[in-house]
């Protein structure tokens, strides 16, 4: 499932389905995920917060953006970020990033 933003912004949300798990559960859990999201304010959504650390520090300047909640995943990739020499900051839902700059 997914939604755009009065933004522009695009976020998602899904769950796989398994054995003795009805499609009404994966659709309640789906939509009230992304609509947590939505309700959060974020740019991105819970997925792709995380996933986004890493172009992030190989881009050229600052990037920045909105997360719904925080997690593990996104403070483990912005601690490893940090390790490679890239700058970040966490203040509520706001995360930036310094990019390193580099080029293949």
């Amino acid at each position: 499932m997914w939604a755009e933003t009065s933004t522009g912004c695009l976020l998602g949300a899904d769950r796989a389905g398994a054995p003795r798990r009805s499609a009404e559960a994966i659709g309640r859990r789906v939509a009230r995920a992304l609509l947590e999201d939505l309700a959060a304010h974020a740019s991105v959504d819970r997925y792709l917060a995380d996933q986004l650390v890493l172009f992030a520090v190989q881009a050229r300047g600052r990037t920045r953006y909105r997360v719904p909640a925080d997690g593990a995943h996104l403070r483990t990739n912005l601690w490893l970020a940090e390790r490679f020499g890239a700058g970040s900051a966490r203040e509520g839902s706001r995360v930036e990033i310094d990019g390193l700059g580099l080029r293949p």
